[in-house]
């Protein structure tokens, strides 16, 4: 199977969870997120405009992070907010400071990954056990790979995710956990290194 960009990641798990229907299906007054406004957002991703995809996941975000019904649709976007941030930072768009001072509210709180394909053997964009066993690991880049933009360690809820993981070769996995820090310090290629508690597995699709 194909290694995953974050963009064709990201725009596979939002078209497929979360997303509604252009037609209200609750009450006016209630916050939410419409499909053509994921459809836009995705979009921007895609084209890894940044600047643009940045500001519409912090407005959607603050249209529903302190909405009880949303709190799937808020998890999925603080997810983005990490990876949008990370690519702005990692094309120098920002400083290690003005990401980690931005991000730092989001620890502690839920995320809910895209979709990301598992490998026994593998380096960029995918999910891989690390190497001391204990954790998956992730390593994001931009849809050429050759900007490094986040470092990921999950932190696994469940032991038995670490073991025989060659059962979960060339599955699609979305993970969801809590966001346990956000760190950037590298001055000479600037990238975010995020570790996640809790890590368990959110939802699965078989092996193709």
């Amino acid at each position: 199977m194909k290694k995953l960009t974050l963009a064709a990641a990201l725009l596979l798990s939002i078209t497929v969870a979360n997303a509604q229907d252009n037609k209200p299906s609750l009450p006016d007054f209630m916050p939410q997120i419409y499909k053509s406004e994921w459809a836009t957002l995705t979009g921007l991703i895609k084209a890894e405009k940044w600047e643009d995809a940045d500001k519409l996941t912090s407005s959607y975000y603050n249209r529903v992070k302190n909405d009880e019904f949303r709190k799937d649709d808020a998890a999925i976007l603080r997810y983005m907010i990490l990876n949008v941030t990370a690519a702005e930072l990692a094309n120098g768009k920002i400083d290690n400071a003005t990401a980690v001072k931005k991000l730092k509210p989001l620890e502690g709180k839920r995320f809910i990954s895209p979709t990301i394909t598992f490998k026994s053997k593998g380096i960029l964009n995918l999910l891989l056990l690390s190497a001391d066993g204990k954790s998956w690991v992730k390593c994001t880049t931009n849809k050429d790979a050759d900007v490094i933009q986040m470092t990921e360690l999950f932190e696994i809820a469940y032991p038995e995710m670490l073991q025989d993981t060659d059962k979960y070769d060339n599955r699609n996995f979305r993970l969801s956990g809590i966001i346990k820090t956000i760190n950037a310090d590298s001055p000479a290629k600037p990238h975010l290194d995020v570790t996640y508690s809790g890590t368990e597995i959110w939802d699965l699709s078989p092996a193709r």
